[in-house]
């Protein structure tokens, strides 16, 4: 999560903090090897899910959502982080993007104040409970889920499409926040729950926090360069870590903002999304 005005002031001293990368989070389950693998979920029901309203594999709202699927009669078991999480942070403002109950009752943040559920520690304590107990439903990143090999859930999207988080559709989440954004503007912003038709709907950017740089120093000057660098061709280590790249756009904006590009030069896209190869 980016640091709010407030908190950047108690620092020593000042930074620049510029997004780096966008990562996805997912909504994990376990049922048994003999029971569906495949499940469509949307904001509201996780989050009455979360909240407690729904309580069974086999409820109404759940079927609903996924036609001709037959699931167990059997308690949904909610995995939730017991520390406080950037990830966290990014679960909880989407819900509350799309749920005003559990705005109202549970709201956004780092840590809140569960209603129900079992606490893991990091990812990797969530992602254990539930590979290891039947009926669980946690959150972690992509990452975690993928070298896991967890199961998760494809989500409908704020326009009512299904949407696996691949990379690509990762990435495009963020276009909405860059075609609002200009050279002066604080390169952060929230980009869940986007209302681009392919785009997944829990995204967050990732961020750098850097002091502010001088060419005349040779340790910014290395930093400079390795920043230069990695926007430019760390596309490639980003998806093998199951992470999106940036826009294009959005790229030039953060060179232009740290000094590393004299005038940016920003076109209209056709698609602002990395072409993933």
């Amino acid at each position: 999560m980016p640091l709010k005005p407030k908190e950047r002031k108690k620092l020593k001293y000042p930074v620049i903090q510029v997004p780096v990368v966008i990562g996805a989070v997912v909504v994990t389950f376990y049922l048994g090897s003999d029971a569906p693998q495949n499940l469509v979920l949307d904001g509201s029901t996780i989050a009455d899910i979360y909240l407690g309203k729904i309580s069974k594999w086999n409820d109404p709202a759940i079927l609903d959502l996924n036609p001709g699927v037959k699931f167990p009669d059997l308690g949904i078991m909610v995995v939730r982080r017991a520390d406080s999480s950037g990830t966290t942070a990014i679960f909880t403002k989407y819900l509350s993007s799309v749920s005003s109950d559990w705005k109202s009752s549970v709201g956004a943040g780092k840590s809140v104040k569960w209603k129900l559920g079992f606490g893991g520690k990091g990812n990797d304590g969530v992602t254990g409970i539930v590979k290891q107990t039947k009926g669980a439903l946690g959150y972690v990143e992509l990452a975690y889920a993928l070298n896991s090999k967890l199961s998760y859930a494809h989500l409908k999207n704020s326009r009512g499409r299904v949407i696996e988080p691949k990379i690509e559709n990762v990435s495009i989440a963020a276009q909405s926040l860059v075609s609002k954004l200009g050279v002066d503007d604080e390169l952060i912003g929230d980009i869940s729950n986007s209302n681009k038709a392919t785009a997944y709907p829990i995204a967050s950017m990732t961020y750098l926090l850097l002091p502010q740089l001088e060419a005349k120093i040779k340790s910014d000057l290395q930093l400079r360069k390795f920043i230069q660098w990695a926007y430019s061709n760390g596309d490639a280590q980003a998806v093998k870590l199951h992470y999106a790249p940036l826009p294009n756009k959005l790229k030039t904006l953060v060179l232009n903002k740290l000094g590393l590009i004299k005038k940016p030069e920003i076109k209209a896209e056709k698609d602002a999304a990395i072409s993933i190869q």
